[in-house]
């Protein structure tokens, strides 16, 4: 509860934080998944989208003069009791989780910002970005086809979920199922959705 309510905004700190983001981004800078990912975002989404940013980050691109300060500033305008939500799962009884809540969690300040809303947003450019197929040389003897589309909007159809039928019906692996007829044409020997 502490990071949220007063997190510690010094050199040290911050120095070891880069340092971590600096060494998962070296442990998977040849996890190919993740250039094709990046390949992807560069390719199909509208400039200036949310999903038209860098995913990681090194030494090189985050420890830039004034962190500290824009660390501070992104902290700000993000993080308020009114945007979070908690969860907690104890074997302790209801009121004395209440309690350690109260105790831990009640003093994080309530800035009254303004609730983000993405449904609107378009991040593909739907236009320019479908229809095409990018070729990847793999380090690996791998052989991997990706199909991708853009389904409507999940959160009208929470209730339904529409997107784990989808996911089930594509994914299922047992009889009768699009992978056991591609495995007997000996097309793959593996899909996922």
């Amino acid at each position: 509860s502490e990071f949220f309510k007063e997190p510690l905004f010094n050199e040290s700190a911050t120095d070891r934080e880069l340092n971590a983001v600096d060494n998962e981004y070296k442990r998977n800078i040849s996890n190919e998944s993740r250039a094709v990912t990046q390949i992807e975002k560069s390719h199909i989404r509208i400039p200036g989208s949310k999903i038209d940013r860098f995913s990681t980050g090194n030494l090189e691109t985050l420890k830039i003069p004034g962190i500290l300060d824009e660390l501070k500033k992104f902290y700000l305008s993000n993080y308020s009791s009114n945007l979070m939500n908690l969860v907690l799962v104890s074997s302790l009884s209801l009121n004395e989780m209440q309690n350690l809540v109260e105790n831990h969690f009640s003093q994080i300040e309530n800035r009254g910002l303004p609730q983000k809303d993405f449904r609107g947003e378009q991040i593909f450019d739907q236009e320019h970005s479908f229809g095409k197929i990018f070729k990847i040389i793999p380090s690996k003897d791998i052989k991997t086809l990706q199909l991708n589309w853009v389904l409507p909007r999940q959160a009208y159809f929470c209730r339904a979920k529409s997107n784990k039928l989808l996911s089930h019906i594509i994914g299922h692996e047992g009889p009768n199922s699009l992978l056991s007829q591609l495995k007997k044409e000996k097309l793959v020997h593996g899909l996922s959705s």
